[in-house]
């Protein structure tokens, strides 16, 4: 039980994490396709 609400926390401060940065890249460059280049790469860097 303790070791999945670790994971869970974790998940949650990854997903915390990229709401961030993608707020940030958002905020510099909003056209779709870099939106969309940069969702791809945070889900490589997440998997």
């Amino acid at each position: 039980m303790k070791s999945s609400e670790g994971y869970v926390r974790k998940l949650l401060q990854l997903a915390i994490k990229n709401i961030r940065f993608g707020k940030l890249i958002f905020q510099i460059d909003s056209t779709p396709k870099n939106v969309l280049d940069m969702s791809k790469l945070l889900d490589s860097i997440n998997n």
